[in-house]
């Protein structure tokens, strides 16, 4: 009965097909991809910390649970799968997301840095104090090797300003390969592009232009992340955290100008401030899944993986295995699963 059922869909096509794949986007939510959202650790009020999550367009956060042992956990880095990490007192700390406990990864064996970002399978730091110079950081047993050479962003920072500058670099995040933080000390307070490749750091803009942005009178830019906002795969928006203005507390949300150097305000969230962020980007896995390798993923691929599945059509060798939800069984949930994603247009290259 099943074979037959399975014929009749081949025979009748993509109408079928769209049919249940339009009935696969209404009746399970999980099958549209997510929006990006931002997860971030801040306090509504001091000796009170809690896991938020933070809308990348509207800049409000969410309150979701206490951090374990009220802890802050001020460098927060999202890998490419979806994960997220934190870079605590040295060691290297898993989040779970769904029930907001923390797993210590790694022990104690790094510096110390309230900035972190993951580009690709590669975790990067910046110590507070000390060689104050960009590390990488293996994501598999928390070591840490230094990039470029010691005193390279003190060098690019006097070259910039014109004097010497002691760089203080408190959160990091990337977009499209490259890391950015926000050096604040001495006075001075710029946006700075890091090549994770040299460890060379580019402030942006005029000096000290970044306090002055959104109306000025802006203090503690603690937290940083690159938001996905095409869903494309890759960070393109750089969003942060703008703890003060005029030394009040306002908890705002802010998305950086990339070639000025400066920001524009998205929101600010009463009383709250904010340590660390991360973004994870989308996850592509789903999409761009071109079954019969034709360069256009479409409904004809799930009617052809739906006819192959049942036996009435040969896969030609260079067809992908058509396994889409990883449940190593290639079957017409597949199919189906594919014709969902196309149907909603989150499939299609």
């Amino acid at each position: 009965m099943t074979i037959q059922t399975c014929s009749t869909l081949v025979f009748r096509g993509p109408a079928l097909l769209l049919a249940i794949g339009a009935g696969l986007v209404a009746g399970f939510g999980a099958v549209a991809q997510a929006q990006p959202i931002i997860v971030a650790c801040g306090a509504p009020s001091p000796g009170q910390n809690f896991f938020y999550t933070i809308d990348p367009t509207t800049g409000v956060a969410t309150q979701q649970a206490p951090t374990p042992g009220n802890a802050i956990f001020a460098a927060l880095a999202a890998s490419a799968d979806g994960r997220y990490f934190a870079w605590q007192s040295g060691a290297l700390f898993e989040i779970n997301t769904t029930t907001w406990e923390a797993t210590q990864l790694t022990i104690a064996n790094g510096p110390t840095a309230t900035g972190f970002d993951i580009i690709g399978s590669t975790g990067y730091v910046i110590p507070t104090a000390g060689d104050v110079r960009l590390y990488e950081v293996n994501l598999s047993d928390g070591t840490t090797t230094p990039v470029g050479v010691q005193g390279q962003l003190a060098s690019d920072l006097a070259d910039f300003y014109g004097a010497s500058v002691a760089p203080f670099i408190i959160g990091l995040g990337s977009v499209e390969g490259q890391l950015y933080g926000v050096h604040t000390s001495s006075g001075r307070t710029n946006l700075l592009r890091i090549d994770p490749a040299t460890g060379e750091g580019t402030p942006l803009g005029t000096p000290n232009n970044v306090p002055g942005s959104a109306g000025g009178g802006w203090t503690g830019f603690a937290s940083m992340t690159g938001v996905d906002s095409n869903s494309d795969g890759t960070p393109d928006t750089l969003i942060g955290g703008v703890n003060f203005r005029n030394s009040a507390r306002v908890g705002g949300v802010v998305r950086y100008n990339l070639a000025e150097g400066t920001f524009e305000l998205l929101s600010t969230n009463s009383t709250l401030i904010f340590f660390g962020m991360a973004s994870a980007p989308a996850q592509a896995s789903s999409c761009n899944y071109d079954f019969n390798r034709d360069e256009n993923v479409d409904l004809l691929d799930a009617q052809q993986m739906a006819q192959v599945f049942v036996g009435l059509l040969t896969p030609e060798s260079n067809w992908l295995d058509g396994d889409l939800n990883g449940d190593e069984n290639a079957d017409l949930t597949d199919a189906q699963l594919l014709a969902a994603f196309v149907v909603s247009g989150q499939c299609g290259i």
